[in-house]
């Protein structure tokens, strides 16, 4: 069982996590955080070969695209007008997909102009709402290159086979598991 935590009503939500915390959250909370960031590359030094840069600078950039990924989401998602949606931000994950799939798997980049480092991984329902699953830092060209990502994959499909099971189509159906 699947339980979410409401980041915007009708528009955007995230999977709780056991620490009363939810994925949303918890993921811009330490994409902002430095001793998370530098313990994150301690722990991963191919990922600063990866992007070609040192790690201070992968810190000071991945924290100011973080905080602009994080306001861009939150005003498009409290955006009032109809032709601003979060469809504006999220991809289809799979090429072969389209926005008219049921329980679209989503993607969507912490920076559109370069190479961003940020990810964040969704599932679209029926009405447009977006349900956050799960977040990282990139650090490999696919998500099947690495043990983190492969993990995205089966939260998604786990999530996805949730939602179909339990006919959870749209933000009316997914209210009773929302806390």
């Amino acid at each position: 069982m699947f339980a979410l935590r409401e980041i915007i009503k009708g528009k955007l939500y995230a999977l709780s996590r056991a620490s009363n915390s939810d994925v949303f959250n918890l993921c811009f909370e330490q994409w902002q955080d430095v001793t998370f960031l530098h313990d994150f590359f301690l722990n991963n030094p191919a990922v600063l070969a990866y992007y070609g840069i040192g790690r201070k600078e992968c810190i000071k950039k991945i924290i100011k695209e973080a905080g602009r990924f994080e306001e861009d989401l939150l005003s498009i998602a409290n955006s009032g007008e109809t032709d601003i949606s979060l469809d504006t931000i999220f991809t289809a994950l799979h090429t072969d997909d389209n926005f008219e799939t049921p329980f679209l798997q989503s993607k969507a980049y912490g920076n559109e102009q370069s190479p961003g480092f940020l990810r964040l991984y969704a599932i679209r329902l029926s009405d447009g709402c977006y349900i956050i699953v799960a977040g990282l830092i990139k650090t490999t060209r696919a998500l099947q290159e690495s043990e983190e990502g492969k993990e995205v994959l089966f939260k998604l499909k786990a999530v996805v086979n949730f939602l179909k099971e339990n006919n959870f189509e749209d933000t009316y159906n997914i209210a009773e598991i929302i806390l």
